[in-house]
């Protein structure tokens, strides 16, 4: 039922404080030496994918809820399935309230996809709207076009020597709190990588 005193921003005429628990947001998630951890947001529901450009096959991912959420047989085990390139990987989960993270492996080079189902709010209200999110991974492509190209060399040495923050972490490819010219070498040797996602 409708309540006129209430924001209903999906207009499915069940007002946002009684709708059931969705994604709010997502990011992958890295440790950039002394600069610290710096996300690189994913996009829920892109027309492509965004890629994850830093090296190491190991990601960790955050997903925020919009509410506090609960697996509904009460234990964190398969609310979560992952693919890399199609194929089933094992994640380790940990749900902290509303942010679930998730700990897996996927190459360079491979779509990584994460499923969300068999998660409730403390109402027992199943998940809501979107249920998956994609992330490419693609070493070495800085602009996240998908190619490692001459482009992300560009986007690397406009960034050569500045603060590794937010705006710029993609740069960073070995994820050391620097962008010098090694982020440079491993762009050209990965050259020529691409990734579709999904």
């Amino acid at each position: 039922m409708a309540n006129p005193d209430q924001a209903d921003s999906d207009s499915d005429g069940t007002g946002d404080a009684c709708d059931g628990p969705s994604i709010k947001k997502a990011a992958s998630l890295k440790t950039h030496g002394a600069a610290g951890t710096l996300a690189i947001d994913i996009p829920l529901d892109p027309v492509h994918a965004v890629t994850e450009p830093r090296l190491g096959n190991l990601l960790t991912l955050e997903v925020t809820f919009t509410r506090e959420i609960f697996p509904a047989d009460g234990q964190l085990d398969s609310e979560v399935t992952v693919t890399c390139g199609g194929v089933a990987v094992q994640p380790t989960l940990a749900l902290n309230g509303r942010v679930l993270t998730i700990q897996t492996s996927c190459a360079s080079q491979q779509c990584l996809t994460a499923t969300f189902g068999g998660i409730v709010d403390s109402e027992g209200q199943q998940l809501k709207g979107i249920d998956h999110i994609h992330l490419g991974i693609l070493a070495g492509d800085a602009k996240s076009s998908g190619a490692v190209n001459n482009t992300d060399i560009i986007m690397i040495r406009l960034h050569l020597g500045t603060e590794v923050k937010t705006s710029n972490c993609r740069e960073d490819l070995n994820a050391n709190g620097k962008i010098n010219n090694t982020d440079i070498v491993w762009a050209r040797g990965a050259w020529g990588g691409r990734v579709v996602c999904p």
